[in-house]
C-alpha cells in the first residue's frame, strides 16, 4: 500500500466504495448474516445513494479515501454535520 489519498467524490466512484463497503460489512457479519440475524444491505440502493451523494449538485460534499489508486471509502459532509452512511 502506498498509502491514503483524500480527494473529492465523483459518482465514478460509488461502485467502487460501494463494493468496498459491502464486502467489509459481510466480512464483519457473517456470522449473523448466516445465522439469519441481520440482512445485508440492498447493493443496488447502497450504489444509487453514492451516486446521489457524490454528484457535485448534491448539496453534499464527499471525499473519498483512496488506496492503491482504488476508492475504498467516503465521508459526506452537509453543513456542519457529518452526514452517515448507506444504509
Amino acid at each position: 500500500m502506498d498509502g491514503i489519498e483524500i480527494r473529492s467524490a465523483t459518482p465514478d466512484d460509488a461502485d467502487a466504495v460501494a463494493n468496498y463497503h459491502d464486502r467489509c460489512f459481510r466480512d464483519t457479519y457473517s456470522a449473523q448474516l448466516l445465522a439469519g440475524v441481520v440482512d445485508a444491505p440492498d447493493p443496488n440502493g447502497t450504489r444509487q445513494q453514492l451516486r446521489d451523494w457524490f454528484r457535485p449538485e448534491s448539496g453534499f460534499e464527499t471525499h473519498v479515501a483512496v488506496v492503491d489508486g482504488a476508492p475504498i471509502g467516503h465521508f459526506t459532509i452537509s453543513g456542519h454535520q457529518l452526514v452517515g452512511g448507506p444504509t
